[in-house]
């Protein structure tokens, strides 16, 4: 009974390594996009990066400011400090970077 609980447990324990291994091999490289909408408090053109207050984004981070990096400085256009915006982020880590913009008319 002894031998057969040993076996057991380290079935187990092989099950669990397996399955933690496969998760960071499926993670590695993996590209994931989050909708969010926020208001744009500061930007910088000059150096690729605008901030933003932006809600919960669901799946990925609570409400918080934060600055986003902008890899297309075509993004930048039509949009100024104090406009509400919806955009996406997109997640290949270790980089996190904005991937659209656009703004939110004023109604």
């Amino acid at each position: 009974m002894r031998i057969l609980v040993t076996v057991f447990v380290l079935l187990l324990a092989a099950l669990f390594a397996a399955g933690c291994g496969k998760k960071e091999e499926r993670s590695a490289g993996e590209i994931r996009s989050y909708r969010f909408v926020g208001q744009v408090r500061d930007m910088d053109p000059s150096v690729g990066q605008i901030t933003i207050a932006h809600g919960d984004i669901p799946n990925f981070m609570k409400a918080m400011t934060m600055a986003m990096v902008v890899k297309d400085s075509n993004l930048f256009r039509g949009i100024n400090i104090g406009d509400s915006v919806r955009g996406v982020l997109v997640v290949q880590r270790p980089e996190i970077w904005l991937d659209s913009l656009a703004l939110i008319p004023k109604m």
